[in-house]
């Protein structure tokens, strides 16, 4: 396969292929930067697709995925392959590689599927550059060209969600641990260790408020009856008394 140079593209564009609505300043020397159009699924809620006003931009929050659709249109010949991949620009602050292709015959808006990997906001602007596509000619036309069903056209995009399963659906799996010990294991260490170390602590507190309660509604019990085998005077002592161990229990557990 022979990869097509800036001159060879600007060429076919002119001519009503490769690309829809492309502008020169977006040929590279072997490539064309594709821009941010105005429509993007957040697929880390429940698949949302958001359009845009004029005036907004996209914003990735920490962790999400997200699938943006270009600007440009692509109108692929049979006898051409197109790969895209992303920016280093947009690698180097947290937003994940691409790593795709058109195929010969492939027609529409192409989606950009990305993940914010980092704790920021990150924030595109509509028609910024968010990946690079270059184009290969193929020693034949293609007998099998695209020919399926693009998310954009449809309204909805394409997740074969068969794939994804619950904790509970793996759970028996040997290779899989409890469901907490497993979110754990995505979360940086430091912060999992605190957040072990805090459910521990919510636990003996959670104990020792059980523990309370039960001592001060047996002295309770047992100051309001008519034998009075615990006077009230001694039932407040006693009340007095567990709390005070209670919180001493839970404040040494806590200091260390």
């Amino acid at each position: 396969m022979t990869v097509l140079s800036n001159i060879e593209i600007e060429e076919l564009i002119a001519q009503g292929k490769l690309i829809k609505n492309g502008i020169a300043k977006q040929i590279g020397a072997a490539c064309y930067e594709l821009r941010a159009g105005k429509t993007y699924f957040d697929l880390t809620e429940n698949n949302s697709r958001i359009d845009l006003s004029s005036r907004e931009f996209i914003i990735i929050k920490p962790w999400h995925r997200v699938v943006i659709l270009t600007h440009e249109s692509l109108e692929i010949p049979n006898n051409i392959l197109a790969r895209v991949v992303s920016k280093g620009s947009w690698f180097s602050v947290g937003l994940s590689a691409v790593c795709t292709q058109a195929d010969p015959g492939f027609k529409g808006q192409l989606g950009i599927v990305t993940q914010n990997f980092s704790d920021k906001y990150i924030k595109i602007d509509q028609g910024q550059a968010i990946a690079k596509i270059d184009f290969s000619l193929l020693s034949s036309e293609s007998t099998k060209p695209y020919n399926g069903q693009h998310g954009f056209q449809s309204n909805i995009w394409p997740i074969d969600t068969t794939l994804q399963k619950q904790h509970s659906e793996v759970a028996s799996d040997r290779r899989v641990d409890p469901e907490l010990d497993e979110a754990y294991k995505v979360l940086p260490r430091d912060v999992s260790q605190v957040i072990v170390s805090l459910v521990g602590k919510q636990r003996r507190v959670n104990t020792g408020i059980i523990a309370l309660l039960a001592i001060n509604a047996l002295t309770l019990v047992f100051a309001i009856l008519p034998e009075k085998p615990i006077e009230t005077a001694t039932a407040i002592i006693i009340n007095l008394i567990s709390q005070a161990l209670v919180s001493v229990f839970t404040f040494l557990r806590r200091a260390k």
